[in-house]
Protein backbone atom coordinates (compact mmCIF):
# COMPACT_ATOMS: atom_id res chain seq x y z
CA UNK A 1 0.00 0.00 0.00
CA UNK A 2 1.06 3.47 -0.33
CA UNK A 3 1.34 3.70 3.69
CA UNK A 4 3.84 0.85 3.93
CA UNK A 5 5.34 0.27 -0.25
CA UNK A 6 6.22 -3.40 0.54
CA UNK A 7 4.83 -6.60 1.33
CA UNK A 8 6.18 -10.30 2.27
CA UNK A 9 4.17 -13.29 1.81
CA UNK A 10 4.65 -17.45 1.97
CA UNK A 11 4.56 -18.77 -1.35
CA UNK A 12 3.12 -22.69 -1.52
CA UNK A 13 3.66 -23.26 -5.13
CA UNK A 14 1.18 -26.49 -4.64
CA UNK A 15 -1.55 -23.55 -3.99
CA UNK A 16 -1.31 -21.82 -7.07
CA UNK A 17 -3.29 -22.63 -9.97
CA UNK A 18 -1.95 -25.29 -11.82
CA UNK A 19 1.36 -25.27 -9.10
CA UNK A 20 3.41 -22.72 -10.42
CA UNK A 21 3.59 -18.83 -10.34
CA UNK A 22 2.61 -17.52 -14.52
CA UNK A 23 5.01 -15.10 -16.14
CA UNK A 24 4.52 -11.59 -14.98
CA UNK A 25 6.50 -8.56 -14.33
CA UNK A 26 5.87 -5.47 -11.97
CA UNK A 27 7.49 -2.38 -11.40
CA UNK A 28 8.44 -3.61 -7.89
CA UNK A 29 11.94 -5.18 -7.05
CA UNK A 30 11.01 -8.43 -5.51
CA UNK A 31 13.11 -10.67 -3.06
CA UNK A 32 12.89 -14.89 -3.05
CA UNK A 33 14.29 -16.68 -0.44
CA UNK A 34 13.86 -20.36 -1.66
CA UNK A 35 12.70 -22.28 2.40
CA UNK A 36 11.53 -25.46 0.72
CA UNK A 37 12.05 -27.50 -2.17
CA UNK A 38 14.00 -26.83 -5.54
CA UNK A 39 12.12 -23.75 -8.40
CA UNK A 40 12.97 -23.53 -11.74
CA UNK A 41 13.02 -19.87 -12.19
CA UNK A 42 12.02 -18.38 -16.08
CA UNK A 43 13.77 -14.62 -15.81
CA UNK A 44 13.57 -12.88 -19.00
CA UNK A 45 15.66 -15.46 -21.50
CA UNK A 46 17.31 -17.23 -18.24
CA UNK A 47 16.31 -20.51 -16.47
CA UNK A 48 17.88 -20.76 -13.06
CA UNK A 49 17.02 -23.80 -10.49
CA UNK A 50 17.31 -22.84 -6.99
CA UNK A 51 17.41 -24.91 -3.75
CA UNK A 52 16.51 -24.11 -0.30
CA UNK A 53 19.16 -21.42 1.27
CA UNK A 54 19.11 -19.37 -2.55
CA UNK A 55 18.11 -16.08 -2.49
CA UNK A 56 17.06 -14.41 -5.73
CA UNK A 57 16.77 -10.88 -6.68
CA UNK A 58 14.49 -9.93 -9.29
CA UNK A 59 14.95 -6.31 -10.78
CA UNK A 60 12.10 -4.49 -11.68
CA UNK A 61 9.95 -4.77 -15.00
CA UNK A 62 11.27 -7.87 -15.61
CA UNK A 63 9.20 -11.12 -16.66
CA UNK A 64 9.65 -13.84 -14.45
CA UNK A 65 7.53 -17.43 -13.45
CA UNK A 66 8.43 -20.19 -11.24
CA UNK A 67 7.51 -23.50 -11.15
CA UNK A 68 8.50 -26.79 -8.76
CA UNK A 69 11.41 -28.61 -10.20
CA UNK A 70 11.41 -32.63 -10.01
CA UNK A 71 7.86 -32.41 -8.44
CA UNK A 72 9.36 -30.64 -5.09
CA UNK A 73 7.17 -28.99 -2.87
CA UNK A 74 7.75 -25.22 -2.92
CA UNK A 75 8.13 -22.80 0.06
CA UNK A 76 9.05 -19.49 -1.11
CA UNK A 77 9.90 -16.57 1.66
CA UNK A 78 8.75 -13.78 -0.93
CA UNK A 79 9.47 -10.06 -0.45
CA UNK A 80 8.00 -7.05 -2.86
CA UNK A 81 9.41 -3.61 -2.86
CA UNK A 82 8.68 -0.67 -4.04
CA UNK A 83 11.91 0.57 -5.13
CA UNK A 84 10.92 4.33 -3.71
CA UNK A 85 10.28 2.92 -0.32
CA UNK A 86 14.25 2.34 0.03
CA UNK A 87 15.84 5.84 -1.52
CA UNK A 88 12.45 8.08 -0.52
CA UNK A 89 12.51 10.55 -3.36
CA UNK A 90 13.84 10.70 -6.56
CA UNK A 91 16.96 12.66 -7.55
CA UNK A 92 18.63 12.16 -4.19
CA UNK A 93 22.25 10.81 -4.33
CA UNK A 94 21.55 7.16 -3.09
CA UNK A 95 18.84 6.75 -5.93
CA UNK A 96 21.44 8.49 -8.69
CA UNK A 97 24.42 6.54 -7.16
CA UNK A 98 23.37 3.10 -5.81
CA UNK A 99 19.65 2.39 -7.41
CA UNK A 100 19.16 4.26 -10.46
CA UNK A 101 22.31 1.87 -12.55
CA UNK A 102 20.85 -1.03 -10.91
CA UNK A 103 17.10 -0.35 -11.56
CA UNK A 104 17.44 1.20 -15.12
CA UNK A 105 20.09 -1.07 -16.33
CA UNK A 106 18.22 -3.54 -18.60
CA UNK A 107 21.07 -6.05 -18.74
CA UNK A 108 20.78 -7.11 -15.58
CA UNK A 109 17.62 -8.86 -15.11
CA UNK A 110 18.47 -10.41 -11.78
CA UNK A 111 21.25 -11.33 -9.43
CA UNK A 112 21.28 -15.06 -7.53
CA UNK A 113 23.17 -15.45 -4.49
CA UNK A 114 23.75 -19.36 -4.02
CA UNK A 115 26.88 -19.24 -2.22
CA UNK A 116 28.21 -20.78 0.81
CA UNK A 117 30.24 -17.43 1.95
CA UNK A 118 29.53 -16.56 5.43
CA UNK A 119 28.07 -13.06 4.53
CA UNK A 120 24.92 -14.56 2.48
CA UNK A 121 24.27 -16.13 5.78
CA UNK A 122 23.93 -12.75 6.75
CA UNK A 123 21.37 -11.78 4.25
CA UNK A 124 19.45 -15.24 4.74
CA UNK A 125 19.27 -13.76 9.08
CA UNK A 126 18.09 -10.81 7.89
CA UNK A 127 15.40 -11.76 5.55
CA UNK A 128 14.12 -13.93 8.38
CA UNK A 129 14.33 -10.53 10.67
CA UNK A 130 12.16 -8.72 7.69
CA UNK A 131 9.56 -11.72 7.81
CA UNK A 132 9.45 -11.62 12.03
CA UNK A 133 9.18 -7.83 11.99
CA UNK A 134 6.48 -7.66 9.09
CA UNK A 135 4.40 -10.52 10.65
CA UNK A 136 4.62 -9.24 14.54
CA UNK A 137 4.48 -5.42 13.44
CA UNK A 138 5.79 -4.22 16.40
CA UNK A 139 6.16 -0.01 16.79
CA UNK A 140 8.47 1.25 14.23
CA UNK A 141 8.37 -2.24 12.41
CA UNK A 142 8.61 0.26 9.25
CA UNK A 143 11.59 1.45 9.97
CA UNK A 144 13.26 -1.67 11.20
CA UNK A 145 12.43 -3.20 7.93
CA UNK A 146 13.73 -0.46 6.12
CA UNK A 147 17.25 -0.42 7.65
CA UNK A 148 17.26 -4.76 6.74
CA UNK A 149 16.87 -4.14 3.35
CA UNK A 150 18.67 -1.70 2.62
CA UNK A 151 21.71 -3.53 4.46
CA UNK A 152 20.88 -6.08 2.50
CA UNK A 153 21.18 -4.20 -1.02
CA UNK A 154 24.23 -2.72 0.51
CA UNK A 155 25.54 -6.38 1.21
CA UNK A 156 24.96 -7.43 -2.25
CA UNK A 157 26.27 -4.43 -4.07
CA UNK A 158 29.83 -4.07 -1.99
CA UNK A 159 29.82 -8.43 -2.15
CA UNK A 160 28.75 -8.33 -6.19
CA UNK A 161 30.46 -5.58 -7.41
CA UNK A 162 32.83 -6.83 -9.89
CA UNK A 163 29.68 -9.07 -11.26
CA UNK A 164 27.48 -6.08 -11.27
CA UNK A 165 30.32 -3.69 -12.70
CA UNK A 166 30.51 -5.29 -15.53
CA UNK A 167 26.56 -5.01 -16.44
CA UNK A 168 26.86 -1.18 -15.56
CA UNK A 169 26.13 1.20 -18.26
CA UNK A 170 29.71 2.68 -19.70
CA UNK A 171 28.20 6.24 -19.77
CA UNK A 172 26.13 6.34 -15.99
CA UNK A 173 25.68 10.57 -17.32
CA UNK A 174 22.50 9.53 -19.58
CA UNK A 175 20.92 8.33 -16.38
CA UNK A 176 21.30 11.53 -13.92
Amino acid sequence: SPAFPMTVSHDDLSLFLDQYIRCHWHGDLEIVFVQEGQVSYQIHENQLLLSPGDILLINSDVPHSAQPAKDSHVILLTIIIQPIFLYDALGIDIEKECFRPFLKNQHLPYVLLNSKEAWIEQIRSDLHLVDDYFSRRPYGFQLKIKSLILGIFFEILTHKQDDLGSYLPANQENLR
